[in-house]
């Protein structure tokens, strides 16, 4: 319904975990990234990252489907550690086409903000 609406690029966000998470998006062919929690799976691609945090899988999560369209995911952690960064391109008719990012760890190089203090 949301597609006959003109809507172009959806986001889903959810708490049912990295597995599920994996399993709708290449069920739901219109849903672009979900961003979810549940199961704490911490995502990251390359170097970097602290040590004590061992990546589970690439983030984003890319899931190609059977229409050969790409579908995001990526995971919030826990505890507030991390904050996520991810940046998509779509083309006209809202398919991914390229995405970069990574979750950012908030430790002291960081600033606080003046409303966090």
């Amino acid at each position: 319904q949301l597609k006959a609406n003109g809507v172009e690029i959806i986001l889903g966000i959810t708490h049912c975990g990295y597995l599920r998470d994996i399993e709708i998006i290449k069920e739901v062919k219109d849903l672009d990234v979900i961003v979810g929690g549940h199961t704490n799976t911490f995502l990251y691609s390359g170097s970097g990252h602290p040590p004590e945090n061992k990546p589970e899988g690439e983030y984003p999560t890319v899931v190609k489907r059977g229409d050969d369209s790409d579908g995001l995911v990526v995971q919030a952690y826990y505890y507030g550690k991390f904050l996520g960064f991810l940046q998509v391109t779509f083309n006209d008719k809202g398919d991914v086409m390229n995405w970069t990012g990574n979750p950012i760890l908030l430790n002291s190089s960081v600033p606080e903000g003046k409303s966090s203090n």
